[in-house]
């Protein structure tokens, strides 16, 4: 009782300061007596009370990677994300060399799959660097994603290669998703499982070669083969990063959700990505003669 009359006390004052020609008299009464009037008009004061927000930093949730159908929200930001794969000799940097890089950009409606090659492996990174470069990619996925970048990072150092693109994508790594679904939802020991084991189960396709078969390719110069195996590769790769965004981003309920053909999503819609200026028209499997490159450049539809 004594808190609820200090706190009306308090709550008059106040009401003083705040009010200009208000007097406000507090009488303390003897038991039993009236209250105390004060003479003269009664003045009514009405007050309107506001709650107090506390100032917090704004929280903006990110949501990745950009998805590869048209979002419900047609306002929903996209992003410039790549979908990459490369193929080494193998699995140290000092002691390997990358062979191709294969590309997909999930924006472009025919799902096109580029392949950088060249004889010379710092002309091949470079181009990669170039292609980050001149789109503004944002993003990169992959399956083992950290081992594709961390290859190419140490080869940027290996030719001084003046890289800063490579340093301003978030990275996507899919197999990462799968072994947080394993820690999470199953028991014992198990692992995240390979590309190979990924599409084999959902799409029922095997890779065309083995990791032996590819190098005994590279050791006999069948280059062509490599890439053919590289951008199959990429293009596995793609069907499973669209499977787990049907999985863990909404989608509209009339969008069909149960197809095991990932192209059968349609691309959202932001410009394809620009081709590279060095890169120039390259029929498929044929040479580029261009001052201080010489490469070949595939470029083939996933619908192929």
């Amino acid at each position: 009782m004594q808190q609820r009359r200090e706190d009306q006390t308090r709550s008059d004052e106040l009401m003083a300061e705040e009010t200009p020609g208000l007097e406000i008299r507090i009488e303390k009464a003897p038991p039993g007596a009236k209250a105390f009037v004060p003479e003269g008009d009664k003045k009514v004061v009405e007050f309107e009370l506001e709650p107090i927000v506390e100032e917090k930093d704004e929280f903006v949730p990110y949501v990745s990677p950009f998805v590869p159908w048209q979002p419900v929200d047609p306002q929903m930001p996209g992003r410039k994300s790549l979908i990459m794969d490369i193929e080494t000799t193998g699995v140290l940097p000092w002691e390997s060399r990358i062979i191709c890089i294969s590309l997909v950009d999930p924006a472009d409606p025919d799902l096109e799959v580029i392949t950088i090659y060249d004889e010379e492996e710092e002309k091949t990174v470079r181009i990669f660097i170039e292609v980050l470069q001149q789109n503004g990619i944002e993003e990169l996925i992959g399956y083992n994603l950290l081992f594709d970048y961390r290859f190419i990072f140490a080869k940027c150092l290996r030719y001084r290669i003046a890289a800063e693109a490579l340093g301003e994508q978030d990275l996507w790594d899919i197999m990462e998703v799968m072994e947080k679904g394993r820690r999470g939802f199953v028991y014992g020991r198990s692992k995240s499982g390979s590309l190979e084991d990924w599409t084999k189960f959902l799409f029922g396709e095997s890779k065309l070669m083995t990791i032996k078969e590819m190098l005994k390719a590279w050791g006999e110069g069948r280059v062509d083969d490599i890439i053919a195996y590289n951008r199959d590769d990429v293009r596995k790769t793609y069907k499973l990063w669209a499977l787990t965004q049907l999985v863990l981003q909404p989608i509209s309920p009339t969008q069909e959700t149960t197809s095991h053909a990932a192209e059968a999503i349609q691309p959202a819609a932001p410009a394809p990505m620009a081709q590279p200026e060095t890169l120039g028209d390259v029929p498929t499997g044929q040479p580029s003669e261009i001052p201080g490159y010489r490469r070949v450049v595939s470029r083939h539809s996933m619908a192929e």
